[in-house]
């Protein structure tokens, strides 16, 4: 479930969504970027991905990833989100209603510190309803 929105990026760029397009190409760039900055193993990414660390467990290294991809969308403002960079990436998919659901559902994830807050605000993300819902 967690591959269904992008999977929906991907559909919408085949059906000719020049944004869907660009956000592919900017989200492998920073995946890449980040793994070498923060040294993440495949293992580790596989974990991620397939959402061994939803309930915690992550270590330091994975946490300071996820917020190193966060960052290369600026959807991060320290450690809040920053609510224009998220609507302008969730809209075009889910819609300016569901896009407002889905910011107040994540809005307030907090962690000790900024690394532990994003993977805390991905994790909502990715858990939640309102995103997986088009």
């Amino acid at each position: 479930m967690k591959f269904i929105l992008l999977v929906a990026i991907i559909v919408a760029c085949i059906g000719g969504q020049v944004w869907a397009c660009d956000n592919i190409t900017a989200t492998i760039s920073a995946v890449e970027k980040c793994k070498e900055v923060q040294n993440i193993t495949e293992e580790e990414m596989e974990h991620l991905l397939i959402g061994d660390f939803d309930d915690g467990g992550a270590d330091e290294n994975v946490m300071c990833f996820v917020k190193c991809v966060m960052d290369g969308f600026d959807a991060l403002d320290g450690d809040e989100l920053n609510k224009g960079a998220f609507n302008d990436f969730f809209e075009p998919i889910l819609g300016p209603e569901k896009t407002e659901k889905l910011y107040d559902e994540c809005k307030d994830e907090s962690g000790d510190e900024e690394c532990e807050t994003a993977f805390k605000t991905a994790i909502c993300l990715m858990k939640s309803e309102n995103s997986l819902q088009f």
